[in-house]
């Protein structure tokens, strides 16, 4: 059965009660796999980059009816770190909701001379946006020049800079380092694992140290990077709190990683 996350930010977690610890986050507009009937008002889900984990009944649009009108809509990525949806086209009207970075949002009209959208979300509330705050979903990523992939990779994961590390997350509130690499590709069209690891199955692939370029991962132990160029990179770090920061494999720099120049593992490439 499909389901559509309704919550702005729904975490997913390992097991099916409110304190497990939380392996992920679905945003608003998400469609899920449940595979199992309702566990103390937890669903064991799949996402659709076939992570696993629990998520809360009351956070998820279920229906054949209801998420098929929804999965028809034309919808929009908010790329924008937080974006209002407001109850009409004014910026001092309420905010019906507040969404992520990341979220799918149901765009159902044009634009007025301020440059608001009318918007719906998976439940039925309707508001409305700035476009400036939106785009539509890439649908072009394999056919897209890899230098311009690169960049805007790269452009997407430093707007994440000063982030604070959260373990499970992947929003401009809180980001691990997994988190960090998904989100950069999938704003641009691509899902990689949600893991600090190599996954058959997805558009990574290993390649010789020699041949990384930017955007590339560097993977070490238990961590995952995403190379800038000249040995540096940018990554989501718990250390000393620092969150999503750009540091060094380059043993003269100032941001130079010792501890993880010690413990790489392979770097991997969806080019």
């Amino acid at each position: 059965m499909n389901a559509i996350v309704t919550s702005p930010v729904c975490p997913l977690r390992t097991e099916a009660f409110a304190g497990a610890p939380c392996a992920d986050e679905c945003l608003l507009g998400w469609p899920v796999d449940i595979m199992c009937e309702p566990e103390r008002g937890r669903l064991q889900v799949k996402t659709h980059y076939r992570y696993e984990g629990y998520l809360s009944a009351r956070h998820v649009l279920t229906g054949v009816g209801a998420t098929a009108r929804w999965e028809e809509r034309k919808k929009y990525i908010v790329t924008a770190p937080f974006c209002d949806v407001l109850t009409r086209p004014d910026i001092r009207a309420p905010c019906v909701e507040t969404l992520v970075r990341g979220s799918l949002i149901a765009v159902c009209g044009a634009g007025d001379k301020d440059g608001f959208l009318p918007v719906l979300l998976p439940d039925g509330r309707r508001g409305h946006a700035f476009g400036t705050q939106l785009t539509p979903p890439r649908d072009d990523a394999e056919k897209a020049d890899a230098h311009a992939m690169r960049e805007a990779v790269i452009t997407s994961a430093c707007s994440y800079l000063g982030t604070p590390y959260r373990w499970g997350g992947k929003t401009p509130m809180g980001i691990d380092c997994s988190g960090l690499t998904f989100m950069a590709y999938f704003l641009n069209g691509v899902r990689i694992f949600r893991d600090a690891r190599i996954e058959r199955g997805f558009p990574v692939h290993e390649i010789a140290q020699q041949e990384i370029q930017p955007a590339d991962l560097i993977f070490f132990t238990g961590h995952v990077a995403l190379y800038l160029g000249d040995d540096s990179f940018i990554h989501a770090t718990a250390q000393g709190g620092k969150g999503v920061v750009i540091e060094s494999l380059d043993a003269n720099s100032p941001h130079y990683r010792d501890d993880l120049a010690r413990s790489f593992v392979a770097v991997g490439s969806v080019f």
